[in-house]
């Protein structure tokens, strides 16, 4: 194979590559995949929040896992991601909350999770708690969650 020959195949190789990245950039699912990401920071009190556990990413709350009444509720945090994934895909709720289950499900390995979505004000009182530990917030504002009904 010429120089030349190999400079277009690489070229045709490049093409391809871009095409596929424009394709995982309209891909709902990968960019969910890369709001979760791989450095999410697990929270847990059990004295506080005896149900739940906290998916931080930085000092924002992403996630909250709560299991109440047999059903699992997947607290979803608005600004920081529900919204990002409503905007970028012009999604509806349903078509949200279908997205969310099956990704998270699939991602951490989890079974018959129930979303949900609520807005409010940020930093939310979780995030105080955990980052304060001394001090304790009356109670969860989940007024800055989404909650969705997986089921």
């Amino acid at each position: 194979m010429t120089t030349q020959e190999k400079i277009n195949s690489l070229k045709e190789e490049i093409s391809q590559l871009e095409i596929q990245l424009e394709k995982e950039k309209n891909d709902p699912k990968l960019f969910l995949l890369e709001l979760i990401g791989n450095e999410l920071t697990i929270k847990i009190d059990r004295e506080k929040y005896p149900n739940s556990v906290f998916y931080f990413k930085g000092g924002a709350c992403l996630l909250e896992l709560e299991k109440s009444d047999g059903t699992t509720y997947l607290w979803c945090n608005y600004s920081k991601f529900w919204n990002p994934i409503s905007e970028k895909f012009s999604l509806g709720y349903a078509e949200i909350k279908i997205l969310i289950k099956e990704t998270v499900e699939e991602h951490f390995k989890m079974r018959d999770v129930t979303p949900a979505l609520a807005a409010g004000p940020t930093p939310t009182p979780v995030e105080e708690h955990f980052k304060m530990r001394d001090v304790t917030p009356k109670g969860i504002d989940r007024r800055s969650f989404y909650f969705m009904d997986l089921e």
